[in-house]
């Protein structure tokens, strides 16, 4: 029973039966974790991972909000927008530039509708977190605009009620790229 808890397939609480968990992505999250801890050339393959899922959100995205379920889209897609305002605010302050920098494909996988997806990304968001930072701290010391990364999410945003279908590579920044 500990090993099917430990692999997150039943949640035991103390007097009560077992039950099996809702699906997560629990094995997933361990299996990067793991990889990264094996080979540190990982962690870069785990992060391209993680922009082509992104990108692939984006178009998703993209579908929802052209279709019966922008109602239930719009709001991410707000959200979105929010954390680009807050990064744009404090472009330099590294502990925003992260929290915003995760809100904003969080709501943005999540304007998506593919609660696989989400739970995919959140793993790998968990165990990429230092690799995200390093990331933000590698851009800032190129002497680049700070507050270019909010712009480059926002042309990313941009894209995608525009383009019902697919947003094309060319209005998908550079960053953002696979």
């Amino acid at each position: 029973m500990k090993t099917l808890e430990a692999r997150g397939l039943v949640q035991r609480r103390q007097g009560k039966p077992a039950v099996v968990a809702s699906p997560n992505a629990l094995p997933v999250e361990k299996f990067v974790a793991f990889a990264v801890l094996r080979d540190k050339r990982a962690l870069m393959e785990f992060t391209e991972v993680r922009k082509a899922l992104e990108v692939h959100a984006a178009r998703l995205a993209a579908q929802r909000i052209a279709g019966p379920e922008e109602p239930q889209t719009r709001p991410h897609i707000a959200r979105a927008r929010e954390a680009i305002a807050q990064q744009r605010a404090n472009p330099l302050d590294m502990p925003t530039r992260i929290r915003t920098d995760v809100a904003f494909h969080q709501a943005l996988v999540a304007a998506a509708g593919n609660s696989s997806l989400t739970q995919i990304l959140d793993a790998l968001e968990r165990s990429l977190a230092e690799s995200r930072e390093e990331s933000h701290r590698r851009y800032l010391a190129t002497g680049a605009d700070p507050a270019r990364s909010a712009t480059e999410h926002e042309e990313l945003l941009d894209a995608v009620p525009s383009a019902p279908s697919r947003p094309s590579t060319a209005s998908v920044p550079e960053s953002h790229r696979t």
